[in-house]
């Protein structure tokens, strides 16, 4: 069913590449917003694909989990600025069926942070951006739009904060850190993972708002019940293995969150298998 539901978005990709505007539109609106309405040649600034969606609909977090394709973002000309990865902020978690599924409702921000070269005339960077979606409600439709980012770099060289800031102040506070006072390791055995986290952890609130998002597609099964309790080393984490996983695992890469409203707190865990 996951190899015939891809099958079917990339046909509906290589329409989009004929038609416009695609089927997920009605539902979402798209748009690039840079954080700096003017940025000095050789400084750095971010820009963000905001997201926002009607009532009940959702997109993709970069691990859609059992179903659903992540949003996806790629340069159609070398832009001449220089691009680092996108800074996603932390998923929420959708039921629909017997499927568990990673993304966002309402609104969010990809951020990118970007560097000016030195040296860049005055003037509008202009760089074209394809983006592939998936909007999804009780039913899905696929999206296929192509957005221009435009960059000013002003002639007296200084940088001006744009009237978008805020929102990048606010979901910047959704994207996880990665903590150095922390380690993880974890065990195999037959389909079931036991993840520890260990370290500075004493303050993590275990609670049914506790969850970890593998940030890697077919390696933990999302549908699975995930069993969570501190321990005398940290806090243990049961996850069941995914059933398209194709390879020994050596690493997992995730994102624990827990709390509620302005307590939420997100870190990055990247655990290794314990020898």
């Amino acid at each position: 069913m996951r190899t015939l539901f891809l099958l079917f978005i990339s046909f509906w990709i290589t329409l989009g590449l004929m038609a416009q505007p695609s089927p997920a539109s009605d539902h979402a609106d798209l748009r690039f917003i840079t954080e700096h309405s003017a940025i000095a040649a050789g400084g750095t600034t971010t820009i963000g694909l905001h997201i926002e969606l009607e009532k009940g609909w959702h997109v993709y977090w970069r691990n859609p989990g059992d179903s659903g394709i992540p949003v996806r973002l790629r340069w159609l000309s070398e832009p001449v600025f220089e691009t680092g990865e996108i800074a996603w902020p932390y998923p929420t978690t959708f039921k629909e069926g017997h499927l568990v599924t990673y993304g966002y409702k309402d609104e969010t921000l990809l951020m990118i942070p970007i560097t000016i070269p030195s040296g860049t005339r005055a003037g509008t960077i202009l760089a074209e951006v394809r983006i592939e979606y998936l909007v999804c409600k009780e039913i899905c439709l696929p999206g296929f739009e192509n957005h221009t980012v435009r960059i000013n770099v002003p002639r007296n060289n200084r940088t001006v904060l744009s009237p978008e800031a805020s929102k990048f102040e606010a979901f910047r506070k959704k994207v996880p850190t990665n903590p150095t006072s922390i380690q993880s390791t974890f065990s195999v055995s037959g389909n079931q993972v036991e993840l520890l986290i260990s370290g500075d952890v004493t303050s993590w609130k275990i609670n049914d708002t506790f969850v970890f998002f593998a940030s890697e597609e077919n390696k933990i099964e999302s549908s699975a019940p995930q069993k969570i309790e501190r321990t005398s080393n940290g806090i243990k984490i049961g996850l069941t293995t995914s059933r398209y996983l194709n390879e020994t695992l050596e690493t997992i890469n995730g994102v624990v969150v827990f709390g509620a409203g302005n307590d939420k707190k997100a870190y990055e865990i990247v655990s290794y298998l314990k020898r």
